[in-house]
């Protein structure tokens, strides 16, 4: 048996007597079915759950601590569930979480699951937390945070000072929709720039109404509409104030990055016609010396010596041209993260920068081809010419 099969006896055995069990805050009491307690037995003992049996077919179970491996966890009802289940947040994920009820009833997570509405209580209360963290690690949203009296400010020029309360075992979180969802869009929008300063507003003017000690959970509760009104404000903002700088600003990163891109065009271009005519320059010279077998070796060394120069002229190029496009891509994250409302005025000049330099890049690489191949071209046609042609015996009439 598997380890989720040997679990899934142990519930099915502890509930199925239906009896109200008795909880001490360390272990639970269960009663259980008399022609079951070998087996029952044989599966708390391959889980390594510490248990002990009783009389009157009582079986009682440690609950306090983890099991296989620290990835089984129990809990007594919902009560106990929040009390100690944030002690385990750093592996939720991978955890199977199981919660029992004094009804003889169990709601259990296993590793990897998605989030359902029947088993809310298990992933809100980890979005939660996960949004309280990502909220505390943004030092421009959180001015104080005292950790001891379970609550933060946050500063605004506006209202100047806000207290927002939380409370680390939020039982309300089980009857929301999935905050997985709305805790990605914030982690996602607290990238933008600028964009903080508009989240803060929108929280105050959502949560000022409610007692200190219960903004975070209604902070929690209205987050999908804070984050609509701070989009919309950090639209305005952009549209109205910083767009068309913004805009002047990327045209002239923009031009630069052409006149560049033109450069290395020119530099490319004047070795796709040096190529030809020192190669048939060399060839030429190559054959009207050919009986000449120092000369010729002169012309090849060269030759090879024009090749390396040329070479490392096309590897400067290409140097050039990935630095080019490592700015453009920079740029383009940037633009994309922060102004993205710019970023779809400019996208085509991105994609037809990004097109230029792919193709730059081609015919360099193509050039490099062709000039190494060259060389080996010429250096074959003197070997032959020195040392068969100079070598073949004429015979007499």
């Amino acid at each position: 048996m598997s380890s989720n099969e040997h679990i899934d006896f142990v519930i099915a055995a502890i509930c199925a007597a239906n009896a109200n069990p008795t909880f001490n805050g360390r272990s639970v009491r269960y009663s259980y079915v008399p022609l079951q307690k070998d087996e029952l037995e044989n599966n708390l003992k391959e889980l390594q759950i510490s248990y002990e049996l009783h009389l009157n077919n009582q079986c009682e179970i440690r609950i306090d601590v983890a099991y296989d491996n620290g990835q089984l966890l129990f809990f007594y009802d919902d009560e106990d569930f929040f009390n100690r289940s944030i002690n385990h947040l750093d592996h939720f994920s991978a955890n199977r979480i199981i919660i029992l009820f004094h009804e003889g009833k169990q709601v259990n997570k296993f590793a990897g699951e998605l989030f359902t509405s029947a088993k809310a209580i298990f992933f809100n209360f980890y979005s939660y937390h996960q949004i309280l963290q990502l909220l505390e690690k943004q030092e421009h949203f959180m001015s104080v945070h005292s950790k001891p009296d379970r609550q933060f400010v946050i500063f605004s020029s506006e209202t100047g000072p806000f207290y927002i309360g939380y409370d680390l075992h939020e039982v309300k979180v089980k009857n929301l929709e999935d905050l997985s969802l709305v805790y990605n869009s914030l982690a996602t929008q607290l990238q933008k720039i600028d964009f903080v300063q508009y989240f803060k507003s929108a929280v105050i003017q959502a949560v000022h109404e409610y007692p200190v000690k219960e903004r975070f959970y209604y902070l929690i509760q209205s987050l999908r509409v804070i984050l609509s009104v701070a989009e919309r404000d950090h639209y305005v903002y952009i549209r109205n104030f910083n767009f068309e700088k913004i805009k002047s600003k990327f045209k002239e990163e923009r031009n630069k990055y052409m006149e560049s891109i033109e450069k290395n065009i020119e530099s490319v271009n004047k070795q796709v016609t040096s190529f030809p005519l020192t190669f048939a320059a060399s060839a030429f010279a190559g054959f009207q010396v050919k009986d000449k077998p120092a000369i010729l070796l002169l012309i090849v060394g060269a030759y090879f010596v024009y090749t390396v120069v040329a070479y490392k002229v096309l590897s400067i190029a290409s140097y050039n041209t990935e630095g080019i496009k490592a700015d453009v891509d920079n740029e383009s994250d940037k633009l994309k993260k922060g102004y993205e409302i710019v970023f779809n005025e400019f996208e085509n000049d991105f994609t037809r920068i990004n097109t230029k330099l792919n193709m730059i890049n081609n015919l360099i690489s193509i050039l490099k081809i062709v000039l190494v191949s060259l060389l080996v071209a010429f250096m074959i046609f003197s070997v032959y010419e020195i040392f068969y042609i100079n070598h073949t015996v004429v015979k007499p009439l």
